[in-house]
């Protein structure tokens, strides 16, 4: 049996195909560049130049103080004695060395401008703190301490996002501008420079459980694991606990893509985030990143810092003994059907900028026999994935000639519903596993086709284009979706992070 042969019976018997979510780049690179400026505002925090950025602030001693727009308080509060709440209010900020009051780089500052109301019923009145001499009453500067730690913590977590903090006060008021200030190009994959911080591999046997929540008990791992997601967005909280990226499997479904190095090592993980607001998809490049002179890493929301990204499973591709690659255009079909692939085939996937191949390192591909499959998933039609093909064609004919693909179109029924032919929607994770399960994805074995000559695919391309064309009728936009898209606009501010007065 040939190579071809050994395909058309894995594509008929073997294939997995994955949901039909669209997938949404332009929120994940909303998410992307905003964590690209905030790890850019954190690696130059205590440069020379950071005020010159901030364009406000006071020295103090060994850090700057800054003001915030209005005063940030704090209504999560710590009980004493069953008869006091404390509701923190500050006016400031600080920036540099760590104190004797805390550890942070990024601190509230505490002095007479920041206020702790102490309510009694049916007294109340407000109390400065002085941290040097406290004459309460009733509280010990330790109680105090301790509870200013716990607010510091959490305006850690608020703010996790240096760039929403800075952007308030900063005259740099989009993560572009801030990227051009600290001498980098204002886009997702362009390489990412900084002196005081670098991306590190993520750790072996990282295998800590997921944290359950009590409103919690009834869900899937996979759904605690989606809302765990969240926390990372755009840049997880600094410190010792990290939360876990596992890539496991519910059946056909993955939530976790690592991107290995030529040596195995983790260097990327991309996270697939399901939107119920939008009905979409998200595919989030994670990396993780060590800084000077502190002993924990941090999670980033970019993709590698480098000028080309690695292609999926390269170091399966790299081995000698592979002689066949699947190339496809998406990550999961790659990971779901490489766990089913024979031996001395891979299966292989690349991520970028719509149509900017060149962000890609496509030499591990050289001397190699590529399929590239062509499909429709992630609500793209078979047309449209097969016009995609044609422009990496034309790319690698031109900056790659070394490198020759073969078409393979494979189609797939994903049994839509309705006169609009719109799949079923999701509440939750949940609902996407079931309706996979209720409704499953068939491959149309008898349409599969291996293309023989270019000349037949360009032809096949000319064909899908003036498909494309004649169910491409514009019209203008109504009412509601003019609206959904305005609310839309406003979900990636307002779901995943607390509001300081929360």
């Amino acid at each position: 049996m040939n190579t071809q042969d050994e395909l058309k019976e894995f594509f008929i018997n073997s294939f997995i195909p994955i949901d039909n979510i669209p997938e949404n780049t332009t929120r994940r690179d909303s998410i992307c560049m905003e964590a690209r400026a905030s790890l850019l505002i954190e690696a130059n925090c205590t440069s020379e130049y950071f005020p010159a950025f901030m364009k406000s602030g006071v020295p103090g001693s060994n850090c700057w103080i800054y003001k915030f727009p209005q005063p940030w308080s704090c209504k999560h509060s710590y009980q004493f004695n069953n008869n006091y709440k404390l509701n923190w209010s500050f006016e400031e900020f600080e920036i540099g060395t760590p104190s004797i009051n805390s550890t942070n780089i990024w601190r509230l500052k505490v002095e007479s401008k920041s206020n702790a109301n102490i309510n009694e019923s049916p007294f109340n009145y407000v109390k400065q703190i002085d941290w040097e001499k406290h004459d309460g009453p009733r509280f010990s500067n330790e109680n105090l301490k301790e509870d200013f730690e716990q607010v510091n913590s959490y305006f850690q977590q608020v703010y996790r996002s240096r760039f929403r903090l800075c952007s308030l006060i900063s005259p740099y008021k989009t993560p572009e501008q801030v990227c051009r200030f600290f001498g980098n190009r204002g886009e997702v994959f362009a390489k990412l420079k900084s002196d005081s911080m670098c991306s590190d591999c993520f750790p072996k046997n990282f295998n800590q459980p997921v944290p359950k929540r009590n409103d919690q008990v009834d869900w899937s791992e996979a759904r605690i694991e989606q809302e765990m997601f969240l926390e990372i967005l755009p840049c997880s909280p600094q410190g010792p606990y990290q939360l876990p990226l596992h890539k496991k499997y519910v059946g056909w479904f993955c939530q976790v893509f690592p991107f290995r190095n030529e040596y195995g090592e983790i260097r990327m993980q991309l996270i697939k985030l399901c939107e119920p607001k939008t009905q979409t998809k998200c595919l989030i490049p994670v990396t993780t990143w060590i800084r000077e002179n502190y002993p924990y890493n941090q999670y980033f929301c970019v993709p590698l810092p480098e000028d080309k990204q690695p292609l999926y499973n390269l170091d399966l591709l790299l081995k000698p003994e592979t002689e066949t690659v699947i190339l496809i255009d998406s990550v999961e079909l790659a990971d779901s059907n490489q766990r089913n692939a024979f031996d001395g085939i891979v299966f292989t996937s690349f991520i970028c900028s719509p149509e900017h191949y060149e962000q890609v390192d496509w030499t591990p591909l050289k001397n190699k026999t590529i399929y590239y499959l062509i499909t429709n998933h992630s609500g793209v039609s078979l047309e449209s994935a097969a016009l995609k093909a044609r422009k990496l064609k034309e790319y690698l004919n031109k900056e790659e000639p070394e490198i020759k693909l073969l078409f393979v179109t494979l189609p797939v029924d994903y049994k839509l519903e309705g006169h609009l032919g719109r799949s079923r929607t999701f509440k939750n994770v949940d609902d996407i596993l079931q309706n996979y399960e209720e409704w499953p994805p068939v491959v149309k074995t008898t349409e599969i086709k291996f293309w023989e000559s270019d000349e037949e695919f360009l032809e096949f391309c000319a064909e899908a284009e003036e498909i494309i064309k004649s169910h491409n009728i514009i019209k203008p936009p109504t009412l509601a979706e003019i609206t959904k898209y305005s609310q839309q606009e406003e979900i990636f501010f307002s779901e995943w992070m607390p509001r300081p007065s929360e």
